[in-house]
């Protein structure tokens, strides 16, 4: 009856008729054409204009049980989820309000991107002979550079650098994206853990090439050993159930027994050198720091402490998922100060370059 009162009477003065109620509805002639349209009526809820005033929908963070299961992983961290939002804008804009993945993110992305923009900015100073890589900070570490020093050795190095670089990107990528969609998250899981794995063998290729720099064969078969089973462990990675929770332990031990196969060539550096000198080759008091790092922040990752020991209180800082993120840069920090000691007991002692 409504659309026939439209002519017989309410067309003169009652152009203006609202019916209210919580949820009022406004007869308007003349409303715009954002208005729903029903048999020559339009309809406007009055609270519409109030959507501008409400946080975006992406931005208003969820329970661990409000999840869609595939999001659910570590049931001790309770809040500060963001849900799936489908949506790559909504993904990139999680950078920029705090949910329980901005210090995952930060944490590998600050220092993934620091080191390149070193690198770019002093690259120029990159003189053979004189100062080595002269972006380093000298209170950070020194490099310096011997008569026998070559192409070769920036290459080890920037090799490293470009394994930490991709590994921290990887890492940040995938959990600015995990919340993206199913598909995406288990593609990004693959691109983070391939990264994971790209560290630990660019590490390890940089301590065989200065251990052995003198023992050509050896170095080439334990290049060959390590990337045997790096290959070996990026295969386990791409079973479709090695990101789920219940693969967890499996998760670590994949990653711990690849970084420890490091040993096998120490080892068998302590049966062709002496035990001093195999130790002074690799640079072991820091591999030792590495391991320590490496193997601290697994365990705490396989076994989520601190949360599991007290529910909620570690869900926006300090869970166990960000300790293991700041303990793989200390890792990978310890880690390059071995590869300089092993370069200058290369470059110096087992081959006799002087110093310049």
């Amino acid at each position: 009856m409504l659309s026939n009162s439209t002519s017989s009477g309410y067309t003169q003065n009652n152009n203006n008729f609202t019916h209210s109620k919580s949820n009022s509805i406004t007869y308007v002639e003349e409303e715009s054409s954002k208005n729903t349209i029903t048999g020559g009526l339009k309809f406007r809820n009055h609270n519409h204009h109030n959507h501008h005033n409400h946080k975006k929908p992406h931005r208003n963070l969820v329970d661990y049980h409000d999840l869609p299961q595939w999001q659910k992983d570590n049931d001790f961290i309770t809040k500060g989820y963001v849900r799936e939002t489908n949506n790559l804008w909504h993904c990139f804009d999680t950078m920029f309000f705090f949910n329980n993945e901005t210090i995952n993110i930060f944490s590998h992305m600050l220092p993934g991107t620091i080191l390149p923009i070193l690198m770019i900015i002093f690259i120029p100073y990159f003189i053979i002979h004189e100062n080595f890589i002269s972006f380093i900070p000298p209170w950070l570490v020194h490099l310096p550079a011997f008569s026998n020093t070559n192409n070769t050795d920036y290459n080890i190095f920037n090799l490293f650098f470009a394994g930490f670089i991709i590994c921290l990107s990887c890492s940040a990528t995938f959990h600015m994206l995990k919340v993206h969609s199913h598909k995406v998250a288990s593609m990004g899981s693959r691109l983070d853990y391939a990264g994971i794995l790209l560290l630990i063998a660019t590490s390890l290729i940089g301590i065989i090439h200065y251990s052995f720099i003198d023992q050509p064969i050896l170095k080439k078969f334990f290049i060959n050993i390590v990337s045997i089973i790096g290959i070996i462990a990026l295969l386990i990675t791409w079973h479709p159930d090695f990101r789920t929770s219940s693969w967890r332990p499996i998760r670590t031990s994949t990653f711990v027994i690849f970084a420890f196969s490091g040993l096998f060539p120490i080892c068998y550096g302590f049966y062709i050198f002496s035990f001093k000198e195999a130790i002074n080759r690799a640079g072991l008091k820091y591999v030792g720091y590495e391991a320590l790092a490496y193997l601290t922040g697994a365990l705490i990752y396989a076994f989520r402490l601190p949360e599991r020991l007290s529910p909620t209180t570690f869900d926006m800082i300090g869970n166990s998922h960000q300790i293991f993120h700041c303990l793989v840069v200390i890792g990978a920090y310890s880690h390059f100060r071995a590869l300089v000691h092993s370069y200058i007991v290369a470059k110096s002692i087992t081959l006799g370059g002087q110093l310049l």
